[in-house]
Order: C-alpha cells, then sequence, then structure tokens
C-alpha cells in the first residue's frame, strides 16, 4: 500500500524504564518486524536508520500525541544516545513518554521540540477519525471493528519489566501494529480524500478529523480571499462578558398560541453568561413536549408504531443546511471577521452546490465539512471563528424557526409527532397535503429557508433520536433495494459503527425484521449463525477491577450472554464506615453470565458458545413492548 506514493509502515511502541519496542508492518512487503532496546538487543541504529527512509510514510494510532514524538527524540539525539547504556537509552525514552503521559492535553511547552519536530511523514489514524472530545482508545476500536484479538497489556507500566516478560510485551505490541492494519486497510476512502484535499487546495490534512479539515479550508480561502495572512487572524476572538438574547432573536419570529408567546417572551428576557449551561428552555404545545437548548430543538417522542390510515401520509421537512443557511441569510458571522467572511463562506455554499450538480466528489464533500465545521467553532474558544452570539443567533433563531413550522402546520390540521434540530415530521390528512405545502413554501419565504420532504410510510420509534423510518416506494422495490427505502436511526442501526461501541447487533436486526418485514423474532434469533452479532462490550473506569469466574480481566472485555456462565464482575474498595475497605461488587451484565471473547481467533460453531438466546429474546421484547403495548385482556 502507498499513501503520497511513499510506502506505507504501519507502526507501534511500547515503553517501559528498561525496555523499548517497537514493531512495524510495511504493507508492500507484508514483513512484520520488531525493533527493540533492552538487556537482549540495542535496535536503535536499525530503528533510526528506518523511520529516516524517505521512501517510506508511517502509520499510527495516536501516534501524533505519542508515538512520534519518541521517534522524534530517538531520530534527534542518535549521536548522543548511541554512546549510551540501554538502560540509559530506555530510561529517558521512558522520561519523556512520562512528560507526555502527564501532560495537560493543551499543554505541549515540555515536549513540543518533538511535537513539531517531523523526522519522518506521517498519518495518525485516531486524529483522522475523532475530535478531541470523541476520542476512544485502539481496545475500542478493536472491540467495534471486530478485531480478532483485543488485547490489553496486564503488567505496571512503571515498574521495569522483567527480561522473561519481553516476548509476551512484544506479543502485545505486534496485536496493536495488526489491528491498526487492520483500521487503515478500511480507512482508504477517508485517506484518499485526503489526499486529493491536499492536492485541490495546498494544505495537509491527512490527519485530520472532518471538522478540522472543514475550518482548515475555510482558513485557506478566508487568507487568500482577504489577502490576510493567517497569523494576522488567527489569534482574533468576539468575547463577550453576557449575551442578550432579546439582541440575539429576529422580529419576524411570532407565535399566535399564547403558550409559545410566552415561551418567546422568556426567551427574550433571557441574558446568557455561560451559554452551555443556560439556554435551557421547554414547552408544551400540541400534545408535545419540546426542548430548547444548545444542542437544538427536540421533541420528546415515546416508543410508538406509526402508520397512517388510508386518508393520511406522513411527511417529514429538513431544511437544507440548516445551520449554514441562517449564516448567510441573517449574517450570523463572527463579529471580528468582518463582512468579507461573509462573502467567502457564502461563495463557499455555491461552490459547494455547483460541484454537488458537476459530481466533484472531492470539492463537494471538502466544502460541506467546511460549512458544518463552522457553528462547532463560533463556540470553541481556542478557534479563530469563535463568537458566541452570532452561534446563540444561528441555534436559538433556528430552534424558534422550526417551532414557527411546527404551529403554522399544527394550525391547519396537521399533526406534528416529532421535531428533532434541522426538521419536522407530520401526519397530514390527505386532502391539506397541498396546503401543507403552501405552509411549507410560507414558511420558506419568511425564514429564507429551503425545505425538502420525505414521505413514510411507517415509522418505528423508540425515542427522538432511536427509529426506523420507511419510505414512500418500500413495497414496490425488489429485495435487493429495499434497504434503500429504509432509515436507521440510534439503536435501530444494524451494522457495526467504528469507535462507536459495541451492543448486539442481533437486536437492531430482530427489530427491523419483525416491524419492517414481519418476521417473528424468533426466526431471526434462532437462525443467526454468526456469533459476532451477539457479541457487546463493557469499558470500565481505572477505578475498577474487572472479575470473571474469580479471575482478573482487563477493563475493556468483549463478550456473549451464555447459559450457565458466569457474572463478569466489577469491583471497587470503598470504606464499610467502621474505619476498612472492602470490595464493592456490581454486575456488569444483570440478566446473564457471559462468555469473554477477546479472542476470536478461531471462531467455532455457534452452538460452542452455548448462547443464552432468552437473554436476547427478553431484550428485544422488551423495547417490542414499549413500542407495541400488549392490551391487557379481562377474560
Amino acid at each position: 500500500m502507498k499513501i503520497k506514493d511513499l510506502i506505507t509502515i504501519v507502526y507501534d511502541v511500547e515503553v517501559f524504564r528498561n525496555c523499548f519496542t517497537c514493531a512495524i508492518y510495511n504493507t508492500e512487503t507484508k514483513e512484520l518486524k520488531v525493533f527493540e532496546i533492552s538487556e537482549r538487543n540495542n535496535d536503535l541504529s536499525e530503528i533510526v536508520k528506518l523511520f529516516t527512509n524517505t521512501n517510506y510514510i508511517f502509520a499510527g494510532y495516536n501516534s501524533i500525541h505519542f508515538d512520534n514524538p519518541i521517534m522524534n527524540y530517538i531520530i534527534m539525539y542518535e549521536n548522543a544516545l548511541s554512546s549510551k547504556s540501554y538502560y540509559e537509552v530506555t530510561q529517558s525514552i521512558f522520561n519523556l513518554a512520562q512528560i507526555i503521559i502527564q501532560s495537560d492535553d493543551n499543554d505541549f511547552s515540555k515536549w513540543k521540540d518533538f511535537k513539531y519536530a517531523n523526522c519522518f511523514e506521517s498519518i495518525d489514524l485516531l486524529t483522522m477519525y475523532f475530535s478531541k472530545a470523541l476520542r476512544v482508545s485502539l481496545k475500542e476500536m478493536q472491540v467495534t471493528m471486530m478485531y480478532k484479538n483485543v488485547q490489553e497489556f496486564d503488567l505496571d507500566w512503571n515498574i521495569p519489566i522483567h527480561k522473561d516478560q519481553i516476548n509476551r510485551l512484544i506479543s502485545y505490541n505486534i496485536n496493536d501494529v495488526m489491528s491498526t492494519t487492520e483500521l487503515l486497510n478500511k480507512s482508504l476512502k477517508d485517506i484518499d480524500l485526503r489526499i486529493n484535499i491536499e492536492k485541490e487546495y495546498g494544505i495537509n490534512v491527512l490527519s485530520k478529523d472532518g471538522m478540522k479539515i472543514g475550518i482548515s479550508v475555510l482558513e485557506e480561502l478566508y487568507s487568500k480571499e482577504t489577502g490576510l495572512y493567517k497569523r494576522s487572524f488567527q489569534d482574533l476572538r468576539t468575547i463577550y462578558s453576557v449575551i442578550p438574547l432579546k439582541d440575539c432573536i429576529l422580529p419576524c419570529i411570532q407565535y399566535k398560541h399564547k403558550s409559545l408567546q410566552d415561551l418567546l417572551e422568556r426567551m427574550r428576557s433571557k441574558v446568557l453568561v455561560n451559554t452551555k449551561s443556560e439556554l435551557k428552555e421547554s414547552v408544551v404545545f400540541s400534545g408535545n413536549l419540546y426542548s430548547i437548548g444548545t444542542g437544538g430543538l427536540h421533541t420528546k417522542d415515546s416508543p410508538s408504531l406509526i402508520v397512517p390510515t388510508e386518508n393520511e401520509v406522513i411527511i417529514d421537512s429538513d431544511v437544507n443546511s440548516y445551520y449554514p443557511s441562517l449564516l448567510i441569510e441573517w449574517g450570523f458571522f463572527p463579529k471580528h471577521l468582518g463582512s468579507k467572511f461573509l462573502d467567502v463562506y457564502k461563495r463557499i455554499y455555491e461552490e459547494r452546490l455547483e460541484a454537488k450538480r458537476q459530481g466533484n466528489k472531492t470539492v463537494n464533500e471538502t466544502l460541506k465539512l467546511s460549512l458544518n465545521g463552522t457553528y462547532g467553532n463560533l463556540i470553541n474558544e481556542h478557534s479563530w471563528l469563535f463568537d458566541r452570539k452570532a452561534a446563540m443567533s444561528i441555534t436559538v433563531n433556528g430552534q424558534l424557526f422550526l417551532l414557527m413550522l411546527a404551529e403554522m402546520l399544527t394550525e391547519i390540521g396537521c399533526k406534528v409527532i416529532s421535531a428533532n434540530t434541522d426538521g419536522v415530521t407530520c401526519i397530514v390528512p390527505k386532502h391539506l397535503i397541498e396546503q401543507h405545502q403552501k405552509i411549507c413554501d410560507l414558511w420558506c419565504n419568511i425564514s429564507k429557508m429551503s425545505l425538502e420532504h420525505t414521505e413514510y410510510i411507517k415509522i418505528i420509534r423508540y425515542a427522538v433520536n432511536d427509529y426506523i423510518a420507511v419510505k414512500k416506494g418500500f413495497h414496490e422495490a425488489n429485495e435487493e433495494e429495499k434497504d434503500y427505502y429504509i432509515k436507521e436511526k440510534g439503536l435501530f442501526i444494524t451494522n457495526t459503527r467504528i469507535g462507536k461501541g459495541l451492543s448486539p447487533l442481533i437486536i437492531p436486526r430482530a427489530l427491523k425484521k419483525y416491524f419492517v418485514f414481519g418476521e417473528p423474532i424468533e426466526k431471526t434469533v434462532y437462525e443467526s449463525t454468526d456469533i459476532r452479532e451477539f457479541l457487546m462490550s463493557e469499558k470500565t473506569g481505572k477505578q475498577w477491577n474487572v472479575e470473571h469466574n474469580g479471575l482478573s480481566q482487563q477493563r475493556v472485555n468483549r463478550f456473549i450472554a451464555s447459559k450457565n456462565a458466569p457474572y463478569l464482575l466489577k469491583w471497587k474498595l470503598v470504606s464499610d464506615g467502621y474505619g476498612k475497605e472492602i470490595k464493592q461488587y456490581s454486575n456488569m451484565l444483570v440478566d446473564s453470565g457471559v462468555l469473554i471473547l477477546n479472542d476470536l481467533t478461531t471462531i467455532e460453531s455457534i452452538k460452542y458458545y452455548k448462547l443464552n438466546y432468552p437473554y436476547y429474546l427478553s431484550q428485544i421484547r422488551k423495547i417490542i413492548e414499549e413500542i407495541q403495548p400488549r392490551q391487557l385482556s379481562l377474560f
């Protein structure tokens, strides 16, 4: 495999006081090799020779914040280190590792020389996938991508490792490298997009997540358009000690019903000091509870099965590019960047639409990231876009506008069944379809937004962000096309999402088969032959110890519910009230014993695992019962 015409080497390092290992995998030659600095070997010169070969690019996981600085240190100080004993070398590497680990997330001052040295080309899959707030460990990634071996190392990293344990460490090191390689293979489309973005815009985004890519491109385009050097505006911010919401809310927002009028008055009287905690309101209107907050407008949606009668249709109306459109149409831009920013942002919006029309995927996806990433950075005090008033103007007006649409549709006889951030879903009597469209057009004229409508024939709902929606045309589609007409959200998603935790896929699959295709849940569950559909995982905090059948376990575990199996327990020491510490236990899967399956190198026949089928069926039935409660019979 090559990235930017360079041979890709996947690597990972492990650091003890008296031992350093670096496992590498050459994706072209398929060669696996481990370098070592210990009492057994000293591969210092070989390590440096490899990492200074300009024909290679090095891929890692969390490498920007750990592995890369350590390798930069080794390369930069090779001459000094080569005259030292192996222990002096490993101890110095260990000291740097501790400085990195113990540093504040935003404070690199003690190791910045090594963080920014860039002695070799690299790509970090962690920072490519996740923003800082959403990052997960490699072990959690191993779990969610169904990697064959989820492996933690159980020795104390602060204590010198015994010579006899080094081979165990190497085995662990290799497992991390090979799981990172598998993740790399799953990421080729994302990598290709980033390479194309670099070619198109001349900026390095290979190790950046979507939001950072978007803002980097926006920064580049703003600099070119204004003629300003990036450093001249990168430290600019608009700071407000308080934000009166009356200065944010548009005068065109009006309501007819008293409860909504009262809400509007409460909102206008609010003065925000800390916007994250203080923007919280709710209102009950026409049988729905609407919540307003920083995250957007939401109704409190109860579990239900929604099927229109022969005289009704379900219409979902979503605002196109809601937050970017509000910024453009109403001028909610960062004050310190001036109206020129609005010109640039509007041009990006228009260029993205044109790229979409022409099928230019790279430009379309890139500019979409720029547009959508802007709002999040308006409330990010570390960003050059930071302006909380602009952010509040977008989110508050966005929510109040959507509430206006809900009221207007209710007024003509439509029933709002859900509202969520950028859309409203209604049951519309067929004789009101034309009027529904007219109301939507009127709202678009007032708000300056545009709406996209989708007709559903059925909605299976557990909560506002947990549902299956079946689109019109489902019944007419052939079997291969039917999934196109099914929208899955939240707990109903039937495929694993990398880095998003692992729950049994058999549950949403059985629910989908039951509610959409009319198949009994027992048929789906009992006929499955893939043990991976029954897997779930649990991660415990460092304050907990994990036990299974009396044996200590790692903190990240993958397992199934299994018959006659021991429970998976976690415990921590707490005071008994009399000056002694006792173990406080908690069951990690309340309703069943478990079989731990961290190692799936060999997958056996489904019967081998002695699945606790009643456990999975009971979980499915609980959800069905909430969505479709059985009627109590008196006879």
